[in-house]
């Protein structure tokens, strides 16, 4: 940084702290965010549209299916990635992207999630959910900032004949009930989550 714009950065950072003003806008100014998600049957898709509320909309919102890996990764600056999860965990797409690109990533991964049936309510859940998150960090070789999970949602009548099969069995030998539709989406916990991203980003702003 040349002098002149340092001088000039630590001006607006020291009057901002002067008149209790946020840095918001002061760092950071130009980042973008890609927030990408997989999804099967849409409730990944509708909790990453809250996150992105959460964060004011400084986020693309991005479908994995539909992106260019190497252009998405040359674009942008930082990345929020998340998935639903299946009897195999995370979406396919996901781990491919993550794999492949995982050198240009590092450290611009700053928060991921997954949205799933699990809970943590149980030490069985949370070692699940656990399992999930490093399905997404292992091929990057490190943690995001920002781990978090999400309830999923079932609508059984929509669900492919082999996947009912699969949750059938899952739900009579794991869990000793019947299969039945449920939605624990929460969009609360989606936006707030969205909320502490960006402070996330804000910190990494800075520090880059």
């Amino acid at each position: 940084m040349k002098r002149r714009d340092f001088l000039k950065y630590s001006l607006n950072v020291l009057i901002a702290l002067n008149f209790g003003c946020s840095l918001k806008g002061l760092v950071g100014e130009g980042e973008k965010v890609a927030l990408i998600y997989g999804t099967k049957y849409g409730s990944t898709r509708d909790t990453a549209a809250w996150i992105q509320e959460g964060l004011e909309g400084n986020a693309a919102l991005m479908n994995v299916e539909e992106m260019d890996f190497g252009e998405t990764v040359s674009r942008y600056d930082s990345f929020i990635a998340g998935s639903g999860v299946w009897i195999d965990g995370i979406h396919k797409k996901l781990k491919e992207f993550l794999k492949s690109h995982s050198t240009q990533l590092q450290e611009r991964v700053l928060g991921s999630f997954v949205v799933c049936g699990s809970q943590d309510t149980t030490e069985g859940g949370r070692k699940r959910i656990g399992g999930y998150l490093r399905q997404i960090s292992s091929p990057l070789g490190y943690q995001p900032a920002a781990k978090r999970f999400f309830g999923g949602r079932i609508i059984v009548e929509q669900l492919t004949d082999s996947d009912r099969e699969a949750l059938e069995t899952f739900y009579s030998k794991f869990l000793n009930q019947e299969l039945h539709s449920w939605d624990r989406t929460d969009k609360y916990k989606a936006v707030k989550y969205g909320k502490e991203l960006e402070q996330v980003i804000e910190k990494y702003s800075v520090r880059t």
